[in-house]
């Protein structure tokens, strides 16, 4: 399950800049241990009035206090503040601010600031990789997919634009080219488990059900002892993945023994074993902050689904697939697997 739609490095170094920029203004000049309540942010604010009033060319200056508008939910003022940066020669203000505009859904706006960068710096991949990231939220695949090989065209041998076009394909239903991203990924790094799981996914959904096997039983080998998230959906694809072939999966109960009942996705193992109930898992499944429940729901709807399946109940089996299109993010590969599901099984 890609777990990952990962923020380059750059972008994690930009956020860091400004929030060096924010912590500098505290050590030397602001009241210290004040939290982020208002008070606080208007006394760090009136620090960096100060800052701007000294020298109105401090683009960091302009930044950091931008960055305060926004904490205080002064959106207007503190874009107005990233502008004034920008028109500086701040450029990194262009990734904060995209990624402000992504938290408040404005997916526009920050597809027009990586495009900005990306006219500043051609030849530079996380542009374009950042810019698919917001295509794939729109569901602009096609975009999202130009963008990613361009990646490639420029780094050819960074992991990431593979695996994150091979996921794209994935969910475009191109199966054929998926797989062909995620060997290409395992042809740079062999030790990468999760991409074996998603090329085994990638085979499965083209019905090559034994070769699918071999993918997963790769990640189950190198990690023999480990019940990690990687080694749970390599478990639980490789057992469907038999039974889909019409092969008994004998190594199943000993493998998923390795995993505790009360740890996700132990409850969803246990419920292939027949030793919980649905309630159990939909229960374990809201457990954790806010991303975990998600990606547990998903994952839950999904097995729930094919459990239904497996007991001849296909009518719940679609709901339950139903709701894991709907709780998955587009490139988890529950997401796929759902609505591949959900075609079959006529919608």
């Amino acid at each position: 399950m890609p777990r990952f739609l990962a923020i380059v490095v750059l972008l994690v170094t930009s956020i860091c800049l400004a929030s060096q920029d924010r912590l500098s203004a505290r050590e030397t000049s602001g009241p210290q241990g004040l939290g982020t309540d208002t008070r606080a942010i208007d006394l760090e604010i009136a620090q960096y009035d100060k800052a701007i009033a000294l020298d109105p060319n401090d683009s960091h200056a302009y930044a950091g206090r931008g960055d305060l508008f926004i904490e205080k939910g002064d959106y207007d003022r503190g874009m107005a503040d990233y502008q004034k940066a920008i028109d500086l020669g701040y450029d990194v203000v262009y990734y904060v601010r995209a990624e402000k505009n992504i938290e408040r859904g404005y997916y526009d706006l920050a597809i027009d600031d990586y495009t900005k960068l990306i006219d500043r710096s051609p030849k530079d991949p996380n542009g374009y990789r950042l810019r698919s990231n917001v295509y794939l939220r729109t569901g602009n695949n096609k975009q999202a997919i130009e963008d990613l090989s361009k990646v490639i065209e420029l780094s050819p041998k960074q992991l990431q634009g593979y695996h994150d076009r091979g996921l794209t394909y994935l969910e475009t239903g191109n199966y054929e080219r998926a797989l062909a991203d995620f060997s290409a990924v395992l042809d740079i790094d062999p030790t990468w488990g999760e991409e074996y799981v998603n090329r085994g996914v990638a085979k499965f959904l083209m019905g090559q059900y034994t070769a699918a096997v071999s993918d997963f039983d790769q990640v189950l080998r190198m990690s023999p002892n480990q019940s990690s998230i990687t080694t749970g959906d390599a478990t639980l694809m490789y057992y469907l993945s038999r039974t889909k072939a019409g092969q008994v999966d004998e190594t199943f109960a000993r493998r998923a023994a390795k995993f505790d009942r009360t740890k996700w996705p132990g409850p969803v193992l246990a419920l292939l074993l027949g030793r919980a109930a649905l309630a159990d898992v939909r229960a374990a499944a809201a457990k954790g902050n806010a991303t975990e429940k998600r990606d547990q729901r998903c994952t839950a709807a999904f097995w729930i689904g094919e459990n239904e399946l497996m007991h001849g109940r296909p009518q719940t089996a679609r709901s339950s697939f139903r709701d894991a299109v709907k709780e998955c993010p587009q490139l988890f590969f529950e997401h796929s697997l759902a609505a591949f599901e959900l075609k079959r099984l006529g919608n």
